[in-house]
């Protein structure tokens, strides 16, 4: 008998139509400092379909000087 991964068992996820979405990235280090460029271009697009978007960065660091051009 062949037994399915739970990948295939997966079912798609189809999102509501929502007017208003917020967006928290929690962690601005490497992955995150990368991941809030590409949420941005996401975010222009779905406000060019009429969404309010509200996006908030979360981050305890302190910045220093040696971080700024990242």
């Amino acid at each position: 008998m062949l037994e399915l991964t739970a990948y295939q068992q997966a079912l798609p996820v189809l999102p509501r139509n929502h007017t208003r979405i917020n967006f928290v990235l929690v962690g601005t280090g490497g992955t995150g400092g990368f991941l809030a460029e590409d949420l941005c271009r996401i975010i222009l697009q779905l406000q060019r379909t009429g969404k309010e978007i509200n996006f908030t960065i979360v981050d305890g660091d302190t910045v220093e000087l040696k971080n700024i051009t990242r």
